[in-house]
């Protein structure tokens, strides 16, 4: 009976079987139906790599966020994939080559790829000016040596531009002058990054060096006081002028000047010594002490002398010279 139900169903049975198998139908197409739209709005809301056609780089490497732009707008992590190309050199990157790069870092990697097939990459680069270069080599130079004042350079000959990586340059010198800063000078150089060496040149330069120096202001005359003279000071090319003497000096009370000065002559160190104890042509009393016995005579001075300073002298009664060591103004002390 019950077979004959199950094989031979009613019109109702059938009718509840109908029912059921539609409701299971719109059932699935309803979640299938659900799920392929949650997939879809997913998919939409991530943003589209877009890879670059071309891009350039500095010495620091390649990295991703300077190969592709996103859609919408992203932040890309700043990771490197690749050595940065040299200076000239172009290298080239399809999008499976740039997948594959990223293979080590999970979650980076996707799928939603618009733009260019390849991207070519080269060094971002600049023109180093004449100018630029002599800034370059005047500051490097001015630090090796310890120089102080405002050291400025110009070219013997038409510097030409060259191509240098678009970052910092360094300078390094093959040889330094070995008696410091002249007038005339050749340079012989290395420029770098902190990458890379660019490459080696060399260039004939004039130098010129500025410095405060004490001038006369008006006519100075010999044995003037350093203290007591008109002089003021102005910025001169100390290259161009042989031991100009510094400002500092001026601090120095015991200081005189040894030659006549024209108005803006510049103070020399040769025009400036310190002014003597005792004089030529000073009559002062030479001491001989030897234990308890001392003698005492006079004699003539035959050089100026500063204290401590041994000086030729002359026996005023017999005329014979020797040296003593000036004491004081009025007292040298005989050598033997």
């Amino acid at each position: 009976m019950l077979s004959e139900i199950v094989n031979c169903p009613s019109p109702v049975v059938r009718n509840r079987q109908s029912s059921i198998v539609n409701s299971f139908s719109v059932l699935f197409l309803l979640v299938f139906t659900g799920g392929m739209l949650t997939a879809s709005s997913l998919a939409s809301e991530l943003p589209a790599w877009s890879l670059l056609s071309s891009t350039q780089v500095d010495g620091s490497g390649i990295h991703l966020d300077q190969l592709i732009k996103t859609t919408p707008p992203a932040v890309l992590p700043h990771l490197r994939l690749a050595p940065a190309p040299l200076l000239g050199q172009t290298v080239s990157f399809t999008r499976a080559q740039i997948l594959q790069l990223l293979e080590k870092t999970p979650g980076i990697a996707s799928t939603n790829w618009t733009g260019s097939a390849q991207i070519a990459i080269t060094r971002r680069s600049r023109e180093l000016s004449e100018t630029e270069l002599m800034e370059l080599l005047q500051a490097a130079l001015k630090k090796d040596l310890n120089e102080k004042g405002a050291l400025e350079f110009r070219p013997s000959r038409p510097w030409t531009p060259i191509l240098i990586p678009d970052e910092s340059i360094k300078i390094k010198f093959y040889d330094l002058p070995n008696a410091g800063i002249a007038a005339s000078l050749l340079l012989h150089f290395d420029l770098s990054t902190a990458t890379e060496r660019i490459g080696s040149w060399q260039i004939p330069v004039q130098a010129s060096l500025w410095r405060d120096v004490l001038i006369a202001r008006a006519p100075l005359r010999r044995g003037t006081l350093l203290r007591e003279a008109e002089l003021a000071a102005e910025r001169r090319d100390v290259l161009a002028i042989r031991e100009p003497i510094n400002p500092e000096a001026l601090n120095n009370p015991a200081l005189e000047i040894t030659e006549n000065l024209q108005p803006g002559a510049p103070l020399l160190a040769r025009s400036v010594r310190l002014r003597p104890v005792i004089r030529r042509g000073n009559v002062v009393d030479a001491v001989l002490q030897q234990g308890a016995l001392q003698i005492s005579l006079k004699v003539q001075v035959l050089e100026d002398g500063f204290a401590g300073q041994v000086v030729r002298v002359r026996n005023i009664k017999s005329k014979h010279e020797f040296f003593g060591k000036v004491q004081n103004e009025n007292t040298i002390a005989v050598l033997l």
